[in-house]
């Protein structure tokens, strides 16, 4: 006999997001075509300073420091990608994205989202 308890959740979430949704499931292409000069700079930004915090700390270590850096760079712009992908589907404060649209721009509170 199957217990239920530990095949289905007893409570359950509404999966309501908080900002509009521009794109329910942004593709790659989405994603890269809405990158904002903002994302780019926290990608390089970031890859810069640590890999500057990298290359001090090993005592000026150039090869080490090239393979940190490949290693930061793509990582940096997943995650970029991915805040921009989060804009996209309501999650994150998506407001320039809703005017470059045309979408009207509201936010939905309730109990589950805040």
């Amino acid at each position: 006999m199957e217990n239920r308890l530990t095949t289905s959740s007893i409570v359950t979430k509404p999966l309501t997001p908080r900002y509009p949704v521009i794109i329910k499931d942004p593709t790659n292409k989405d994603v890269i075509s809405n990158f904002r000069l903002g994302d780019h700079f926290l990608a390089l930004g970031v890859t810069t300073v640590l890999t500057s915090g990298y290359y001090y700390s090993t005592y000026l270590h150039k090869p080490s420091t090239i393979l940190w850096g490949a290693f930061i760079l793509p990582t940096m712009y997943v995650l970029s990608g991915e805040r921009v992908s989060q804009r996209l589907k309501g999650v994150k404060e998506n407001q320039k994205d809703c005017a470059k649209y045309g979408i009207e721009f509201t936010q939905n509170i309730t109990p589950y989202n805040l």
